[in-house]
């Protein structure tokens, strides 16, 4: 049996390439990318395999369009957020949602564990900040939460009074 080729389609080589630049801050949250013919002449392929990759990035909510005006990096707000994120929420007899909100919380800074290290890329021994909560809908625990970040990208993360419910916009704005 012949091996399976370890090479991706051109379209998600260029995916791979325009997720590194939103992740690098090349495009800020809600700046349009340039248009599909000049990415495709900057990285030299087709206006189409361009087409494709923002077709993925749309799927996974990296970017939107606008029609007509073009393609913007998507900007996770709060609540867009916790519909991403929270599928618990459930209708009410009115109709409207409920989304966990934020209950108790614990902040804390402490040395990166030897898996933190190896999944974060961190140095040995490196600061990570961990915030413990529990999640509540209608005020009833639902969800326990632990989310681990290193300090050098969150300094003052474990000084602040109150944490927003989610923290995407607060991560977007390192």
């Amino acid at each position: 049996m012949d091996p399976i080729p370890d090479f991706q389609p051109l379209y998600k080589q260029v995916y791979e390439v325009l997720v590194r630049r939103i992740a690098k801050g090349t495009w800020l949250p809600a700046e349009a990318l340039p248009s599909e013919q000049a990415l495709a002449a900057e990285l030299n392929v087709s206006q189409g395999t361009v087409r494709k990759a923002l077709n993925a990035l749309v799927a996974e909510n990296l970017v939107y369009r606008r029609q007509g005006k073009g393609t913007y990096v998507a900007e996770h707000t709060q609540e867009h957020a916790l519909f991403r994120f929270f599928r618990l929420a459930r209708p009410r007899t009115d109709g409207d949602r409920v989304t966990p909100e934020a209950g108790r919380t614990r902040c804390k800074r402490r040395v990166a564990t030897a898996g933190e290290v190896e999944k974060l890329h961190l140095a040995k021994a490196a600061q990570v900040v961990e915030i413990k909560r529990v999640r509540l809908i209608d005020g009833t625990p639902a969800v326990s939460e632990k989310i681990v970040v290193p300090l050098s990208l969150f300094p003052e993360l474990d000084h602040q009074t109150a944490l927003p419910n989610t923290l995407y916009s607060l991560y977007q704005s390192v």
